[in-house]
């Protein structure tokens, strides 16, 4: 067995799930506002909303289609709404398919997949 290269880091894909796909796309907006000095590159257009971290970390704000189930690997999903917390109620099939269909091969340990992020606006 060849050992693992660990000069290499292990680069993470974080999904970011709103309660809706704008609550997506604003709670990647504040996290590069919180983050500006670790900021490589953040892209966000009609198409898409992406933050690339200089350590290598990419954060994908995604929506509830199909399109984010098929081709897409994530390590951890973080849920972003309001102190209401509703997208954990009102969202938990779709919650349990994006974890399902997309973090089977995650680097992150199964109690760390999920993390909480709240929309202080």
């Amino acid at each position: 067995m060849i050992p693992e290269d660990t000069t290499i880091p292990i680069r993470f894909d974080l999904a970011l799930l709103g309660y809706t796909y704008e609550l997506s796309r604003k709670g990647v907006r504040q996290i590069a506002e919180n983050n500006k000095e670790q900021v490589e590159k953040f892209k966000n257009n009609r198409c898409d909303c992406e933050l690339h971290l200089k350590d290598g970390t990419r954060i994908f704000a995604i929506g509830y289609g199909e399109r984010w189930l098929h081709g897409y690997k994530f390590d951890q999903l973080i849920l972003f709404d309001d102190n209401r917390w509703l997208i954990e109620t009102d969202k938990n099939e779709e919650i349990r398919m994006i974890k399902a269909c997309t973090m089977g091969a995650s680097y992150v340990p199964e109690e760390h997949q999920i993390l909480y992020y709240e929309d202080i606006d």
